[in-house]
């Protein structure tokens, strides 16, 4: 997969639910191996609606939510 933003996160830009099915579709095939999208770093980066950020607590708990059984 491309790192290119998906842009399912909300107003926020917090992964939800969303993001935690579109990447369980993606990954159910034994040997996937997914980089996720791109992700903004800090408000000022943020120029998309709805991509996901990594700037604050509730976004990186957005992430852990997302993330699959086996994370490196």
């Amino acid at each position: 997969m491309a790192p290119m933003t998906r842009v399912r996160a909300n107003k926020d830009h917090v992964h939800g639910e969303l993001a935690k099915t579109y990447y369980s579709q993606r990954s159910n095939v034994p040997g996937t191996l997914i980089i996720t999208e791109a992700t903004f770093i800090a408000p000022q980066a943020a120029g998309l609606r709805n991509a996901p950020g990594i700037w604050n607590n509730a976004q990186i708990a957005g992430w852990k939510s997302v993330s699959f059984p086996y994370v490196l």
